[in-house]
């Protein structure tokens, strides 16, 4: 799958240390799309490299940095789906890259009862940034794909993680 472009947000940085502001992350639910009954549509990425040890995915912390969690968030009413977990990947873990596949699309009920439907996609690292949206409020690592495994414990998260492992393992990445 080719690179996504955002054309529903300012421009990203066009290097790691590129020292231009940095655009704030959305923030509210005003712009916010919802299914037809009512679910909350959330997008996300599960951010990869690949290694000569093996496969690597980038967690990051959830605001309370409690939790290792990937990129999420809601998908707004100006962008793709994909458009959405690019966003969301580059605001909460300063990493930017091409989506490969389609890894996760289903129904969800959240931690806070609410029903949501989630779209998560795999996508393939080109740069880390040193200056993101959400820097002060999360940390990033990178973890070998079994460990991310362990440490994402969020069900719809894990099953991301779980399915870039079958698919690389499958050759299909």
């Amino acid at each position: 799958m080719a690179k996504v472009l955002l054309t529903s947000m300012p421009a990203l940085p066009s290097s790691p240390n590129d020292s231009r502001s940095v655009a704030p992350a959305r923030q509210g639910r005003d712009n916010q799309r919802y299914g037809a009954d009512g679910t909350r549509l959330v997008s996300g990425c599960v951010p990869f490299r690949c290694t000569p040890a093996g496969l690597d995915v980038l967690l990051i912390t959830n605001r309370k940095k409690t939790h290792w969690i990937i990129p999420k968030g809601g998908w707004e009413t100006d962008e793709s789906a994909e458009e959405a977990a690019i966003r969301e990947t580059y605001e909460e873990a300063g990493a930017q890259g091409t989506i490969v596949t389609k890894l996760v699309d289903r129904l969800h009920v959240g931690k806070k009862g609410q029903h949501q439907h989630h779209h998560y996609y795999a996508l393939l690292v080109d740069q880390i940034l040193q200056h993101f949206p959400e820097q002060e409020q999360r940390q990033r690592r990178w973890f070998p794909i079994n460990d991310a495994l362990e440490t994402c414990q969020r069900d719809v998260m894990h099953e991301a993680i779980l399915k870039l492992k079958r698919e690389h393992t499958a050759g299909r990445l």
